[in-house]
C-alpha cells in the first residue's frame, strides 16, 4: 500500500520489569519516610526544618515511586541533599536549617522538572518560622514521542533522510517555531524523536533519491537541453507533504503521548546551480559556496548530491562552480569569507532546470565588523579576561560572537543583513551596554542595524553588579510562583529585555547582576506565557507597577514595599 501522509495516535509499548531489578528494589524499598542521602561536596546545614511531598504524574495524577529528588542551592547545582521517593510517591527531607532551596525531581520517562516549573522558572522553598514547607506537590510530565516512515510516493522507503524537529516556544518573550532536534531515517525509512516535553511541534524532511544521477552542465545555464528521466530531487517537505512552511501543520504533543507522523515524498526535476565565485590567487584552491534554506527563521543547510567546477580562461577573475541535485526553491548561497576576500551572498527563487548565480561581481557583501571597548570611568583597568561581544539576532538563530583582545578590541566577520542586540559577557558576569557608536551601521537604543557596508563599533559599557529582592504580595499575603519582571523604563522594540524571576514559596524574588538605569517592577499572575518581549504587550500591566531606581556603583537594593500582583 502507498503511504500517505498520517498522524496517528500509536499503541504504547508494553513495559516489562526484569525479576532482578524487582528483588533489588525489594531490598533497597523505602517507607513512607524516604531515606536522604546527603552530598558528599556539600553537607545539609543541620536545623529543624524539614520539606517534604509527594512525586506526582503531571497528566493523571497518580504518585511516582523510584523518583530521585534532589535540593540544591538556588542558581547553582551544588546539592545539598537527595533521596528517593517512596511507594507513595512521598519525599521527605529533614534537619534542615533556614534557608532558601531548590526542589527538583527526575524519573525514567518523565521530564525532569523543578517545583513549579515553567519553561526554566520555577519555585524555591523558603524553610523557616511559619513557612509551608510540607505536602508539596511536585510534578512530572510523562515524555512523548514523535516517530513515522518518510517513503516516496511510489512506496519505497527513503533511507538517511534528514529529519528536524522544531518546537513552538516562549524564548525571550517572544513565541518562536525554534529548532528541537535533529535525526536521520534508518535503511527502512524510520525516524524517531523520543522525551519529548508536551508542546507543539514540526517535523521537516531534507533528503535526495538515491537513484538520482546529475550529469554535470558546461559551466553555462542552458535549459534547452534534454532532461535525464533520472535527473530529479526531493523538496524541503514539511508535515502534512507540503513544501512551504506557511502550509505546515503544527503537531500537538500532550504528556505521554505517542504520535507516528509519516512522510509521502515526490520526486520533482532537479536544478543545476551555475555559481561564480572569485578566483583565488592560490592557484588549484577553491572556495565553494554554500545552500542553505530558511525554516521558520532557522537555517537549514541544503546539500547539493555533487558539486564540480570549471575553470575559467587565463585572466579571468572568476571561476565557475557548478551545484546539483537540488529542488527547485528558495535559497540563499553564500560564500564565505577568505584569505582576506569578503564574503557574499545571493537570494534566488530556483525555478528552471538551471540558474547562473554571481557571487565575484554581484550578491550582497558580508561585511566585517571592527570594534573597541570603553570600560567606566570607575572600572578602568585592564579588561576583563575571556570577555566576549555578541551580537544577537532579532530573527533567526545564527549569533555572531567576538573575543575582546588585551587592548579592548574585538572583530567578526561575514555579518548577515539584519538587526542585532549587542551584548557584551564574560564568565559570572554580565556587563551592560551604555552607549553604542558606529560607522557603516544604524544604531536604535541597544541595537543595530547591519547592511553591506564594513562596521566600526565602540560600545561603551559597565559591569552590572546590583542586586535587587523584594516580595510579592496577593490579597495582603505573599504570592508564591509568580512571574516578575523588572521592565526598563520607556520599554521599546530596540530596548534590552527585562529582567525576570519567578517568585519562591515566601512570594520572595531577586534579580542579580542588573544594570544600573531606571525600571518598572511587575508581578503577573501565570505570566510565563504572555510575549513579554513585546513592548505592547507589557504596556498594560506597567502603570500598576512600581518604579525602581538603581544608581550606577549600587550593590544591593532591598525593596520596602512589596509589589501587588496583577492577573494575566
Amino acid at each position: 500500500m502507498t503511504p500517505k501522509s498520517s498522524l496517528a495516535l500509536a499503541r504504547p509499548h508494553p513495559a516489562f520489569l526484569e525479576l532482578a531489578l524487582i528483588a533489588l528494589l525489594f531490598v533497597f524499598s523505602f517507607s513512607a519516610n524516604s531515606q536522604t542521602i546527603e552530598s558528599p561536596s556539600r553537607p545539609a546545614r543541620s536545623g529543624n526544618r524539614v520539606i517534604s511531598g509527594v512525586v506526582q504524574n503531571a497528566k493523571t495524577g497518580l504518585p511516582l515511586e523510584e523518583a530521585d529528588v534532589t535540593l540544591t542551592e538556588p542558581g547553582s547545582n551544588t546539592v545539598v541533599a537527595a533521596t528517593t521517593s517512596s511507594d507513595g510517591g512521598q519525599f521527605s527531607f529533614s534537619n534542615l536549617a533556614d534557608g532558601k532551596y531548590s526542589l527538583r525531581a527526575s524519573h525514567r520517562g518523565y521530564i525532569p522538572a523543578a517545583f513549579q516549573d515553567h519553561d526554566g522558572y520555577s519555585t524555591a522553598i523558603v524553610t523557616g518560622q511559619d513557612q509551608i514547607t510540607t505536602g508539596l506537590r511536585l510534578t512530572l510530565a510523562p515524555q512523548g514521542v514523535l516517530l513515522g516512515t518518510v517513503s516516496e510516493d511510489s512506496g519505497d522507503p527513503v533511507p538517511k533522510a534528514r529529519v528536524s524537529l522544531y518546537r513552538v516556544q516562549h524564548l525571550n518573550g517572544i513565541e518562536k517555531t525554534t529548532r528541537a532536534g535533529e535525526t536521520t531515517t534508518d535503511d527502512l525509512g524510520n525516524y524517531e524523536f523520543p522525551n519529548l516535553a508536551p508542546g507543539n511541534y514540526y517535523v521537516v524532511v531534507l533528503a535526495q533519491p538515491w537513484y538520482a544521477t546529475h550529469p554535470q552542465l558546461s559551466g553555462k545555464a542552458d535549459n534547452s537541453r534534454p532532461r535525464s528521466p533520472l535527473d530529479v530531487a526531493y523538496p524541503i517537505t514539511y508535515y502534512a507533504d507540503v513544501t512551504d512552511s506557511n502550509a505546515a501543520t503544527p503537531i500537538p504533543v500532550s504528556a505521554g503521548e505517542r504520535i507516528s507522523v509519516n512522510f509521502a515524498l515526490h520526486p520533482v526535476p532537479a536544478v543545476h546551480l551555475i555559481v561564480q565565485v572569485p578566483k583565488s590567487a592560490n592557484n588549484g584552491f577553491i572556495n565553494f559556496p554554500q545552500v542553505r534554506q530558511d525554516v521558520f527563521g532557522s537555517t537549514e543547510m541544503a546539500s547539493p548530491t555533487s558539486t564540480g567546477y570549471i575553470d575559467t580562461q587565463p585572466g579571468a577573475t572568476f571561476t565557475v562552480v557548478e551545484l546539483n541535485g537540488l529542488a527547485p526553491g528558495h535559497y540563499e548561497v553564500e560564500l564565505g569569507s577568505n584569505q582576506g576576500s569578503t564574503g557574499r551572498v545571493a537570494a534566488l527563487d530556483a525555478a528552471a532546470s538551471a540558474e547562473t548565480v554571481d557571487l565575484a561581481t554581484a550578491g550582497q557583501s558580508l561585511p566585517e565588523l571592527t570594534g573597541k571597548l570603553i570600560l567606566s570611568s570607575a572600572e578602568q583597568g585592564a579588561v576583563p579576561k575571556d570577555l566576549n561581544v555578541s551580537l544577537k539576532p532579532r530573527e533567526g538563530d545564527s549569533w555572531n560572537n567576538g573575543r575582546v583582545e588585551p587592548d579592548g578590541s574585538f572583530h567578526m566577520q561575514g555579518l548577515h543583513p539584519g538587526t542585532y542586540d549587542v551584548l557584551v559577557n564574560a564568565p559570572n558576569t554580565v556587563y551592560a551596554v551604555r552607549r553604542i557608536a558606529a560607522k557603516g551601521a544604524k544604531v536604535s537604543g541597544s541595537t543595530i542595524t547591519v547592511g553591506s557596508d564594513p562596521i566600526e563599533l565602540t560600545l561603551s559599557i559597565t559591569q552590572s553588579s546590583a542586586t535587587v529582592m523584594g516580595f510579592a504580595k496577593s490579597n495582603g499575603k505573599p504570592a508564591p510562583g509568580v512571574f516578575v519582571l523588572l521592565v526598563p523604563a520607556h520599554f521599546a522594540a530596540d530596548s534590552p529585555l527585562p529582567e525576570t524571576d519567578q517568585s519562591d514559596s515566601d512570594g520572595s524574588f531577586e534579580f542579580a547582576r542588573v544594570p544600573p538605569g531606571e525600571y518598572n517592577l511587575i508581578a503577573i499572575q501565570e505570566g510565563w506565557t504572555l510575549d513579554w518581549g513585546r513592548p505592547e504587550v507589557l504596556n498594560g500591566y506597567l502603570a500598576k507597577g512600581q518604579r525602581v531606581t538603581i544608581a550606577a556603583q549600587a550593590k544591593e537594593i532591598n525593596l520596602k514595599d512589596p509589589i501587588e500582583t496583577q492577573p494575566k
